[in-house]
């Protein structure tokens, strides 16, 4: 009898066991965590049985057309029906879109859920997709896409016809929903990725794609980059001094001097003829969006001779700090004056280039936000040393500001000095999960199409910024699972190359150099090893035509960096 009980025992524990890990597979596992309210109790919500649509689109008041598009297309793709889309008429079986005295009745009202939060909730014949204005709801058909149809957009569509092999969208006959409640709102509002453009995708889908994955910018300041661009046309002749001395004493015309107090006073004459109503700034003239004031040197290292600068000059200031003070007592100055004269006014500094690290002794007035460009690139926040420079310098920032800062991050860089094949999802959770309350989000800087060599890293990057918790190796998983079917194993050992060669290495002196990428990060028997790999997915993947074009966009920055 004992032994019969301690084998039942060890048998139960096996199967809790098996049945954790099952669990940590399971497709929705991969997804943003959300908030889960309790259920209304009713018979689920068949939308499409057998292949046929039985119910209806029906958008109720405003809503985002595009979005509308994606939900009725992408459950054509799923199940082969096409669900009709109504306007202002609700017809059950139904999905019903927006905030609407419907919806309100079932206890949603977008205006009380936080900026860009959303809710789904089913009730008989019924499911609500609502969220805060159009943005939200939109997320909330996204989420529904995502979590009842099945869909996963892990890169860009590169052609203008329905198959994109960078979708997943798993094929069902029928699409029916539990009863369920759910709601979620992001934890940070400053989610945008750039460029929008790149020679193997169609401009328009990029679009598409950094939407599906929510990449936006809500926070209500915002930075006109490198602005102003043109003073040089009113102020060449009249006011020289206001522009950047050369070493040959000639005036720099597309950099301003920042130390001289006539820039102070040009700015501050500017800000009060770009406020008035009857203005017509030209756009290249422009320091001010909405209610903040930019403060952003042309692009390029901060190097003027004048006397004003170089008393405020540090030598020892290194590559990220020479011309710091120059840039931080310029607007700490004018910040002062603004809050004076237009209170309800931000004031918004890039610090960059050789001015990107906090000087000592500065302290801001609470009219100052700063964005931070990252200048070694996230990437390279695995290297201890510069992920604790970095740390510090936004920590410094924070001090002086009193506020919470943006990110200006690179995915560009280091990439545009290796053609190594990194990942590095890791490094950038752990970035935010030690950031959550320092940071308002990031501005994500790649360039050209960064998405095929990077998708896996970018991927993770959004969804990291909407919920900081999302489990980026289940996702992974399920990314490999999905995408190369029989070759899904033999690819995520490669993609666990990719992260852990980058990762997990440690560079001499933390620098980056052909040998510390070549010989420390990605040595010649792990790149060998990897190469191998790749021939063996493709072996697997042959007669499969959609893993195999899946492979091919996978593999061609691979096979640059073999």
């Amino acid at each position: 009898g004992t032994t019969r009980c301690v084998c039942a025992l060890l048998l139960c524990l096996l199967l809790l066991s098996a049945a954790g890990r099952a669990s940590a597979s399971m497709p929705q596992d991969d997804l943003n965590p959300v908030t889960f309210k309790k259920a209304p109790s009713h018979e689920p919500v068949v939308l499409v049985r057998d292949g046929e649509a039985v119910g209806a689109i029906c958008v109720m008041g405003p809503a985002p057309a595009r979005v509308v598009s994606d939900l009725q297309s992408h459950i054509r793709m799923a199940t082969g029906a096409e669900l009709p889309v109504l306007k202002d008429e609700i017809r059950e079986p139904a999905i019903v879109i927006g905030d609407c005295e419907a919806a309100a009745e079932a206890g949603l009202r977008g205006e009380e859920m936080p900026i860009e939060g959303f809710e789904i909730k089913t009730a008989p014949g019924r499911i609500y997709l609502v969220g805060h204005e159009d943005l939200g709801t939109g997320w909330a058909i996204y989420e529904f896409l995502e979590r009842f149809v099945g869909v996963r957009w892990y890169w860009p569509e590169a052609r203008e016809d329905e198959f994109a092999p960078g979708t997943s969208v798993p094929q069902t006959k029928t699409l029916s929903v539990e009863p369920v409640w759910l709601a979620d709102a992001p934890f940070f509002r400053k989610r945008e990725i750039w460029p929008s453009g790149g020679p193997r995708v169609v401009p328009a889908r990029l679009g598409d794609h950094h939407r599906r994955l929510r990449s936006v910018d809500t926070w209500p300041t915002k930075l006109i980059v490198h602005a102003p661009h043109d003073w040089a046309t009113p102020y060449r002749e009249t006011r020289p001094e206001i522009f950047q001395l050369r070493a040959d004493g000639k005036r720099d015309f597309g950099m301003l001097c920042y130390g001289d107090p006539l820039t102070l006073k040009t700015y501050l004459e500017e800000i009060e003829l770009q406020l008035r109503e009857d203005a017509e700034t030209p756009n290249l003239r422009r320091i001010i969006k909405d209610k903040a004031i930019t403060v952003s040197p042309y692009d390029m290292a901060v190097s003027c001779r004048c006397e004003h600068c170089r008393a405020l000059w540090d030598e020892n200031g290194g590559t990220y700090g020479t011309a710091s003070r120059v840039l931080a007592t310029f607007v700490a100055n004018l910040a002062r004056e603004v809050k004076k004269r237009w209170p309800d006014m931000t004031v918004i500094f890039l610090p960059y280039k050789n001015y990107t690290r906090a000087p000592e002794g500065i302290e801001f007035p609470d009219n100052v936000e700063v964005q931070i460009c990252g200048m070694p690139g996230l990437a390279q926040h695995k290297e201890p040393s510069i992920n604790e420079a970095e740390q510090d310098n936004i920590d410094a920032w924070v001090r002086i500001s009193g506020r919470r800062i943006q990110n200006w991050h690179y995915s560009c860089w280091p990439a545009n000095r290796t053609s190594a094949a990194y990942l590095f999802p890791h490094v950038i959770q752990e970035h935010y999960r030690a950031n959550l309350d320092k940071t308002v989000g990031s501005f994500i800087n790649g360039v050209k199409d960064h998405w095929p060599r990077q998708h896996v890293s970018l991927y993770c990057w959004l969804k990291v910024l909407w919920d900081p918790d999302f489990n980026v190796d289940v996702a992974i998983d399920e990314y490999c699972r999905r995408m190369y079917g029989p070759a899904a194993d033999t690819v995520r050992e490669l993609v666990r190359m990719q992260i852990d060669g980058w990762e997990r290495s440690r560079w001499p002196g933390a620098t980056f150099s052909p040998k510390g990428v070549y010989e420390v990060s990605f040595p010649r028997e792990d790149v060998i090893r990897m190469e191998k790999l790749l021939e063996r997915a493709f072996r697997e993947a042959e007669g499969d035509e959609t893993v195999t074009q899946r492979l091919e966009y996978y593999a061609g920055p691979l096979r640059a960096f073999f």
